[in-house]
C-alpha cells in the first residue's frame, strides 16, 4: 500500500471514494439537460445553466484550493464542501421549472461542491502518483453505471429519486473521505518548510529516517532516493520534462538554504507565472482550453438531440455507460500511450477522437447508432484528464500542487466548458443541432493541426515518471549541480 507522511493509504478506500463520488454525480448529472428542456426552457438558456456551472467552478476552485494551501485545512474543507455540494443538490429539481432559481440553485451548489474532487485529485497524485490514471478509472466506472441505472429510476420513478440516490452515494462517500488522514501529504510540505526556517540545512541529520534504507560503508553521505520517495526538498524547481533519469546525489550536494526566506513564497508564484513563457506548457494549455470548449458543447445539448430524435432514457443511460467503459483502459493504460506518442501526440490523438465524434453525430437520424462512437470519450476525456492531472503535478512549484491541479481544472471545466456551453446553445437555437456539432468539428480540426504543428516544429520531451525525476546519477559529472541548484555551467 501507498504511505504518505508515514500513514498506510488505503488502495481500495481510493478506489471506493471515486467509485462513489462520480456514481453520485452520474445518477443525476447526464439528464439535467433534458429535464431543463422538458420543463420548457430554451437551449439557450440551458447552455446559460451549464455555462454557469462551469464559470462558478472557474472562480471558487482557486480560491478554495489556495484557502486549502494557505491554512493546511485541506481535509476539513474537503468534508465541508461534500457536504454542502449534497445539500444544495436536493433543491435541483424542484428549481428546475424556472430559470432563475434553477441558476441560484446551481450557481450555489457548484461554489460549494468545487473543492472536493480538485482536493482529492491532489491528494491522490501525492499519494499513489503513477497509479492516478488507474485509482481514477474507477470514477469512471461509477459514473458509467450508475448513469445507465439512473436512466431506469428517472423513467420508472422520476428526476427526484435519481437526487435521492445520488445524496446517499455522496453519504457514503463522505465517511471514506472523513476516515483518510487528507491532510498527510501537505503537512509534509508544511515542516519541511518550517524546518527550512529553523535552521536545517540539508545536512544528513535532517534527513527523515528510513530504517530500510540501504546504508552501505563509506557512502554514508549519500541518500538512495530511488528507495525513499518519501524525501522532497523544498528547494527543487518545477520540473523540466526533458531532465535526465539519474541515481544518487550526495547530500553535500544539495544547494544551501537560501538567506533570505521570506522570498520564498513570492518566487514560487513567480516560477507559476512563469511557466506560461514555457511554449510546450503554452501550446498544452491552449489545446486544453478548446478541448473543454468541445466537451461543452457535447455535455451539454447531446442528450438533448438524442431526445429529439426518440431516445428513451435507457438509451442515454446505456450511452453514457460505454462513454465511461471507454475511459477505463485509458486511465489504466495512459502512461504507455504518452510514452509512445509524446504529449503533443496524445493531444492531438484526442483532437482526432473530437472529430468522429462530432461528424458523428452530425449525421446521427436513429438514435442507436450513438452507441457506435460513445467509447471515443475514453480518449477525449479519459486519455486528456489523466495526462493533465500529471502534467499539472510534474509543473507544480513546491507547495502549489492543489492550485497548480485547480488552476488546470480551471482551463478545461471552467473556462474551455463554459465558452463551450454557451456557444453550443447560441448555435443549437441559431442553425441546429447538426449544424452546431459542424461547428464543433471544425473547431477541433484546427486544435489538431496546432498539436501536429507544435510537435514537428517544437518537438517532444522526454516524459518522465516520478521516481525517474527524483533520481540523481552521482557518477555523471553532467548532472551534478552546483551550488545554485543548476548543472554546472562548465560541462
Amino acid at each position: 500500500m501507498p504511505q504518505v507522511e508515514g500513514h498506510v493509504v488505503s488502495v481500495w478506500k481510493l478506489k471506493g471514494a471515486y467509485l462513489l463520488l462520480y456514481a453520485a454525480i452520474g445518477a443525476y448529472g447526464p439528464f439535467m439537460p433534458v429535464l431543463y428542456k422538458q420543463e420548457g426552457l430554451l437551449e439557450s438558456q440551458i447552455g446559460l445553466l451549464l455555462a454557469a456551472t462551469s464559470a462558478v467552478t472557474t472562480l471558487s476552485t482557486p480560491l478554495w484550493c489556495v484557502w486549502a494551501d494557505a491554512t493546511q485545512a485541506h481535509k476539513a474543507i474537503v468534508l465541508l464542501s461534500c457536504a454542502l455540494g449534497s445539500a444544495f443538490r436536493l433543491f435541483l429539481i424542484p428549481a428546475a421549472s424556472r430559470f432563475a432559481t434553477a441558476m441560484l440553485v446551481t450557481v450555489c451548489m457548484t461554489a460549494v461542491y468545487s473543492a472536493t474532487l480538485p482536493l482529492f485529485d491532489t491528494f491522490v497524485v501525492h499519494s499513489v502518483f503513477e497509479e492516478y490514471g488507474p485509482m481514477r478509472k474507477y470514477g469512471a466506472v461509477g459514473f458509467g453505471l450508475m448513469v445507465a441505472v439512473s436512466g431506469l429510476i428517472v423513467t420508472r420513478f422520476g428526476y427526484m429519486a435519481a437526487i435521492y440516490v445520488s445524496v446517499s452515494f455522496n453519504a457514503m462517500a463522505f465517511a471514506i473521505l472523513a476516515s483518510l488522514d487528507l491532510d498527510a501529504p501537505f503537512r509534509r510540505a508544511h515542516v519541511q518548510h518550517a524546518n527550512e526556517h529553523d535552521g536545517h540545512d540539508g545536512s544528513e541529520s535532517d534527513m527523515p529516517h528510513r530504517p530500510d534504507a540501504d546504508v552501505r560503508a563509506g557512502d554514508d553521505n549519500l541518500v538512495d532516493e530511488s528507495e525513499s520517495e518519501d524525501i522532497e526538498f523544498a528547494d527543487r524547481e518545477p520540473l523540466v520534462l526533458n531532465e535526465q533519469p539519474r541515481l544518487k546525489r550526495k547530500v553535500s550536494d544539495f544547494p544551501p538554504r537560501p538567506e533570505h526566506f521570506e522570498e520564498e513564497p513570492v518566487s514560487r508564484w513567480i516560477k507559476m507565472l512563469r511557466l506560461g513563457q514555457d511554449p510546450h506548457v503554452a501550446v498544452f494549455v491552449f489545446v486544453l482550453l478548446f478541448s473543454g470548449i468541445a466537451n461543452g458543447m457535447i455535455e451539454g445539448f447531446l442528450f438533448v438531440r438524442l431526445s429529439e430524435l426518440g431516445a428513451s432514457g435507457w438509451l442515454l443511460g446505456l450511452s453514457r455507460l460505454l462513454m465511461c467503459a471507454g475511459e477505463v483502459p485509458f486511465f489504466e493504460y495512459n502512461d504507455s500511450i504518452v510514452r509512445a506518442l509524446g504529449i503533443f501526440g496524445t493531444l492531438a490523438f484526442v483532437q482526432a477522437a473530437y472529430i468522429v465524434r462530432f461528424t458523428t453525430y452530425s449525421l446521427l437520424t436513429n438514435p442507436m447508432y450513438v452507441l457506435l462512437v460513445e467509447v471515443l470519450h475514453g480518449v477525449t476525456f479519459g486519455s486528456l484528464w489523466a495526462l493533465s492531472t500529471q502534467f499539472g503535478r510534474l509543473i507544480a512549484p513546491p507547495k502549489l500542487e492543489a492550485t497548480t491541479q485547480s488552476l488546470i481544472s480551471v482551463v478545461h471545466w471552467g473556462i474551455g466548458f463554459t465558452a463551450g456551453s454557451i456557444l453550443g446553445g447560441h448555435l443549437y437555437v441559431l442553425w441546429g443541432a447538426v449544424n452546431m456539432f459542424r461547428c464543433g468539428a471544425m473547431i477541433v480540426a484546427c486544435t489538431l493541426t496546432i498539436a501536429l504543428l507544435a510537435k514537428a516544429c517544437l518537438g517532444e520531451r522526454e516524459y518522465c515518471t516520478s521516481r525517474e525525476r527524483r533520481v540523481v546519477d552521482v557518477e555523471d559529472d553532467e548532472h551534478v549541480p552546483s551550488h545554485t541548484g543548476r548543472a554546472d555551467d562548465s560541462t
